[in-house]
């Protein structure tokens, strides 16, 4: 099946995708509920957002010149901390709370690299059936979700090099569209260093649709190339000018990360994707399966998004493979891995426009089909949602509801009366250990660390096997009980 430039503008000129729509919808309620759950600057990594909150400030007093020595002298993320500067202004003028920033900043950029993908999808020429399986998969992907509540770069940097992907499979790509898949592709790089390989894969795939003309494929791959190392060279040499060795700055960033394991990256990769996904990764793996069954048997005439989907799993397990477990110059974490989950939704939709179809009889079929899809991540994004971010708050009104009396924070035990709270806050390195005298639990809360993907972001296997094996719940404790 082929699409020419003349049916993919019809194709988007028509009404509306009512249930695509619906999709987004769902999925900006279900970020806005966890996003007003709280966890904002919970991780280490979310100072990053104090660094744009810095410079606004600096920038507000008329000191310019500390504020671009601190955005632009560390090559780590600095798109992202550009970026976040006008939120960091919108909640410094206007009071925008932690909550609405999280959404802004990580909530809807994932909503829109479910829009990116539906979008992918509809360009590889799928009907409108098979895209929306597409972004209901990726809707369902709760990599996809849980770091809607926080100030990370992850999403943001997927939702340009999706963009970036988006334009390069333009059904009848021009030199701009190279140019600017380029461009994109640079955004998503210096936004987030390490999305280097999923803006490789879908430059790569730009290049890859000009065949088979042979005249196209260099065209297409230098004008991209322009559009990626233009805008770099320029950031480098003006920082350099400046006097910041932007340059360097990336070199050394490249080689502080050593948090992990080289030897374990293809362990993480299969374990990582089922603590976050469980059963919807088990799909995942079925519907590729399914898709090289009927592509061996001679079954498959329009193979193109599946294709595209398989060569980025593929492609990207094995950069993250060779260059952790052999080059040992790469570690694999799982906001890494997360980069396959566009290109599973890729294949899979294919197989489930196909499993989804059927005789007039069997309108069931796709019913069923996305029930089950549904219930898949809504089962994972309950675990999300469920996350205890507010433990100290919440013991603070437990304990003034039985003794009414203040709290002390500050400290790892903090004693109130006959009541003792007890909190890991961020585990790093290892878990501490407290020799507790007898006592009762009167209140007892998960640690988020007990939420298994956020063990796969820079813990070893002896960080993680500790943290498993410990206790390390979120409790209030009671000594003795209150006089009569």
């Amino acid at each position: 099946m082929t699409s020419g430039p003349e049916t993919m503008a019809s194709r988007w000129q028509s009404k509306p995708d009512w249930w695509l729509i619906a999709m987004l919808a769902c999925g900006l309620l279900l970020r806005v509920i966890l996003a007003e759950g709280g966890g904002q600057r919970y991780f280490p990594d979310e100072g990053r957002y104090k660094q744009s909150v810095f410079a606004v400030q600096d920038s507000s007093e008329g000191n310019i010149s500390k504020a671009m020595r601190d955005t632009f002298s560390r090559g780590d993320h600095l798109g992202f901390r550009v970026l976040m500067m006008p939120l960091a202004y919108a909640q410094q003028k206007h009071g925008w709370s932690d909550n609405t920033v999280s959404i802004f900043c990580s909530g809807l950029t994932s909503l829109g690299s479910i829009l990116w993908v539906y979008g992918i999808s509809r360009r590889l020429g799928a009907e409108r059936p098979e895209a929306r399986w597409a972004a209901l998969l990726m809707l369902a992907s709760n990599s996809m979700f849980y770091w809607s509540n926080h100030f990370m770069p992850y999403d943001l940097a997927l939702w340009f090099a999706l963009g970036a992907m988006y334009v390069g499979v333009h059904p009848a790509a021009r030199w701009y569209h190279s140019l600017f898949a380029g461009f994109l592709g640079f955004c998503a790089f210096v936004t987030y260093n390490g999305y280097w390989t999923i803006v490789g894969i879908a430059l790569a795939v730009h290049v890859l649709l000009a065949l088979p003309s042979l005249l196209r494929l260099p065209l297409r791959a230098l004008l991209a190339g322009l559009g990626l190392a233009v805008p770099m060279l320029i950031l480098l040499n003006g920082a350099d000018h400046m006097g910041y060795p932007l340059f360097e700055s990336y070199f050394e960033f490249a080689g502080s990360i050593v948090q992990g394991d080289y030897d374990f990256g293809h362990r993480m990769i299969p374990e990582y994707l089922w603590y976050a996904e469980t059963g919807l990764f088990a799909f995942w793996v079925f519907a590729m399966l399914w898709f090289l069954q009927a592509w061996f048997r001679g079954a498959v005439s329009d193979w193109r998004r599946p294709a595209i989907g398989l060569l980025g799993v593929v492609t990207l397990v094995g950069c993250l493979i060779g260059l952790s477990n052999f080059a040992e110059k790469f570690m694999v974490y799982g906001r890494l891995i997360r980069q396959l989950v566009p290109f599973f939704a890729l294949t899979a939709a294919w197989t489930c426009a196909r499993l989804g179809a059927g005789p007039s009889g069997r309108r069931w079929r796709p019913v069923v089909l996305a029930a089950a899809i549904v219930a898949l991540g809504a089962v994972n994004q309950a675990r999300t949602l469920r996350i205890p971010w507010d433990f100290p708050q919440r013991a603070q009104r437990f304990i003034d509801s039985i003794a009414r009396k203040p709290l002390r924070s500050g400290e790892a035990t903090v004693d109130v009366g006959l009541y003792q709270i007890l909190s890991q806050d961020y585990i790093w390195p290892l878990p501490r250990h407290f020799d507790l005298p007898p006592h009762e639990v009167v209140l007892r809360v998960a640690h988020p660390l007990e939420f298994r993907p956020f063990l796969y972001e820079g813990f070893n296997r002896q960080q993680r096997e500790a943290i498993l094996n410990t206790d390390i719940a979120d409790r209030v404790m009671l000594y003795q009980s209150p006089a009569k």
